[in-house]
């Protein structure tokens, strides 16, 4: 899949600390445990 856009975001260091451990929990960075929260939204048309 090609990426085509960043985003930046700003937390703070409890929310980036959860985010860390989340991912380190799962065995994946932090972009692939963001793009899996995505993928599980409710299917939406995109136009």
């Amino acid at each position: 899949m090609s990426r085509d856009y960043t985003l930046k975001v700003r937390l703070s260091t409890y929310e980036k600390e959860k985010l860390q451990q989340e991912a380190e929990r799962r065995g994946i960075t932090m972009a692939e445990l963001i793009r899996a929260c995505i993928e599980s939204f409710s299917p939406t048309k995109i136009s």
